[in-house]
């Protein structure tokens, strides 16, 4: 062929794809079953059109949000500036600046009276190996003291890099979100933690710790007469016989005389171990409960008598609950979403009733990658599941903490996943190690910001602060 023939030839297929590409369907084509997806000018346009989130932009601005000014009249329009219109905030129900004020003064009181003020922190997958909460811990020891990793099951489903644990002996372990190995108990008794694990005879756990530790606890129940739990640390070792009781709980509690990073509990007897937390002697603990495919409507069916009164016992000042990514793929529907939002909202009143004492806060779901067209894009209703939510949260008295516009909002996903390093992962659900370092990071400043404004109003008259606020 001569060379005009080549040229034309070529230009003849290019006639033809420039073709297809402007008459081509913006969506797929079935054929024989299977999407087909073309480039097509329609899909072009849009993508064009459609509002790239820039991460690094993302990540500048949310630093800048938390920035106060150093006058007296400055900082109270800042904070006003923050609580009624700074998307990273913490909305809290009827905009009540002092909804956590009591919350506060018992972290304050903690940290001078030589008291803990446990944090319980539910969570799905997202949370696992103690991230986002891991950094919260961190970020709120560091300011009000406290120690070591928090409650944690005798059976781990997944190790966490700050607590390491190990079994032996003759135990069985039960889970309202398990697997194969923890199977469903008789009775639903199952705890804070929602697991609990049986002793038959004898049994024990060691453990090792990122983070130092002064106080153990365990709680109990469920015991026979001289069942015995004895703690061990190097030269350490102490011993207590728990109660007979037929369903009750029990706190077994020492306070040790030094600071260590790894132990061992040795349960002797028979009896149901509901949770060990390991803390400091003062401030805050921070407890990470990952519970792996759970939508988080599973608390209403735990035995409400033993949950409050192991809310108090702990004195839980705060319940976190994030959740909303696991129920998205059944979301088809609004109707389905509100449903889901008012079963949230049953959850909410649970805790209001087992812990009066706490204040609730849920976490949103991040955004969500999904294959729609040949391109990822948020899944379909994810925005107005998070909508949806906040409106059920505030309306049910609780705080909201909106992760998905934190993390840029519709289509953030997919450019958190491309971002080098990367914060996201492949599936385009979780965040890597350092995006959720982003994320926890950020849900602790929105917190201290309200800390902030509390410690900076006890010098201020009412007068003053209304001038400003109102």
């Amino acid at each position: 062929m001569k060379a005009h023939g080549i040229f034309l030839f070529i230009m003849g297929v290019m006639a033809m794809l420039g073709a297809c590409w402007l008459l081509a369907p913006a969506s797929a084509v079935e054929v024989a079953g299977i999407p087909l997806h073309f480039p097509s000018y329609e899909r072009s346009l849009a993508e064009a059109a459609e509002e790239k989130v820039d991460v690094d932009e993302v990540l500048q601005k949310l630093d800048e949000s938390f920035e106060i000014s150093d006058t007296v009249r400055g900082m109270l329009q800042s904070y006003k500036d923050f609580i009624l219109g700074n998307p990273n905030r913490i909305w809290l129900p009827d905009d009540d600046y002092t909804y956590f004020d009591e919350t506060f003064s018992r972290f304050d009181e903690a940290a001078a009276k030589g008291k803990i003020c446990r944090i319980v922190y539910y969570g799905d997958s997202q949370i696992e190996l103690d991230r986002i909460t891991g950094v919260l811990r961190d970020s709120l020891q560091g300011r009000f003291g406290g120690g070591g990793p928090g409650m944690f099951p005798p059976y781990a489903r997944i190790h966490t890099p700050i607590v390491n644990s190990s079994l032996s002996g003759n135990m069985s372990h039960y889970a309202m979100v398990g697997d194969s190995i923890a199977g469903k108990a008789p009775h639903n008794r199952y705890g804070m933690l929602a697991q609990f694990s049986a002793v038959h005879g004898s049994g024990g756990i060691s453990f090792r710790t990122r983070k130092s530790f002064s106080r153990v606890t365990v709680l109990a129940g469920n015991c026979d007469e001289g069942f015995t739990v004895t703690f061990q640390s190097d030269t350490l070792s102490f011993e207590k016989v728990c109660e007979r009781d037929s369903a009750g709980l029990q706190e077994l509690r020492w306070n040790l005389p030094k600071a260590v990073r790894k132990g061992s509990l040795n349960f002797a007897g028979n009896g149901e171990i509901y949770g060990i937390a390991l803390d400091g002697r003062k401030g805050v603990a921070v407890d990470n409960i990952a519970l792996r495919g759970c939508s988080g409507t599973i608390f209403t069916r735990i035995d409400a008598s033993q949950m409050k009164k192991s809310m108090s016992l702990e004195d839980v000042g705060v319940i976190v609950m994030q959740f909303g990514g696991n129920a998205m793929p059944g979301m088809k529907t609004m109707k389905l979403i509100e449903n889901y939002a008012a079963n949230v909202g049953r959850q909410i009143d649970y805790f209001h009733r087992v812990a009066p004492q706490a204040r609730i806060l849920f976490v949103g779901p991040a955004d969500m990658g999904k294959m729609v067209d040949g391109r990822m894009v948020t899944w379909p209703l994810l925005p107005e599941l998070v909508e949806t939510l906040k409106a059920t949260v505030l309306g049910k008295g609780a705080a909201f903490w909106d992760m998905f516009h934190v993390m840029g909002g519709e289509n953030s996903m997919a450019r958190w996943v491309s971002h080098s390093p990367q914060y996201a992962g492949p599936d385009y659900i979780h965040f890597t190690t350092r995006g959720a370092e982003f994320m926890g990071n950020a849900l602790a400043r929105s917190f201290l910001t309200y800390y902030d404004f509390y410690d900076f109003r006890k010098d201020l008259t009412q007068e003053q602060i209304d001038m400003v606020l109102e």
